[in-house]
């Protein structure tokens, strides 16, 4: 069973993450390119959030990766507005995920992933949700339970194998 992770990440927390699942080739990784960047200042949360609210989806480069190819995908994301970021809701609109083993992942810092998954579940009526986790600053957490949360994951996806 072939596992891929679709992310997007603005300030490097769910990159980071991501690669961790993925280390030792249990995941191929896809990173979700907008192209237009958003703002590296504090502008980003106006910004990023106004394109949460106002349900946005940027235009994305070409994926490295097809989801047709998989059984199983990581959606990682981080969390805007309480819910998934523009990118990622472009992907969604982009490719079917029915049928797929997804496992939903969220990074923040310091708010409730608990909307966001919500309304990932809501986009992927047809997708059978594995798992939940979030991740709070990962990066500079980088504690105990960040790595058992990363085990579990990496577990759960080695299963599938």
């Amino acid at each position: 069973m072939k596992t891929v992770i679709y992310y997007f990440s603005h300030d490097g927390n769910t990159q980071w993450l991501a690669e961790r699942i993925s280390a030792g080739e249990m995941a191929d990784l896809c990173r979700l390119i907008p192209y237009k960047e958003y703002p590296r200042s504090k502008i980003n949360y106006l910004v990023g959030g106004m394109g949460v609210v106002f349900g946005l989806e940027p235009q994305i480069a070409g994926l490295k990766f097809r989801p047709t190819e998989y059984d199983t995908v990581i959606i990682a994301t981080p969390v805007w507005a309480s819910s998934f970021v523009p990118p990622i809701k472009t992907f969604l609109a982009q490719y079917d995920l029915r049928d797929k083993d997804v496992i939903l992942v969220a990074t923040s810092s310091g708010g409730d992933a608990t909307k966001c998954f919500k309304a990932l579940r809501k986009r992927l009526t047809g997708s059978r949700i594995v798992g939940e986790y979030s991740f709070v600053s990962p990066i500079q957490a980088d504690s105990a339970d960040v790595s058992e949360q990363v085990s579990t994951i990496r577990q759960l996806i080695g299963s599938k194998a």
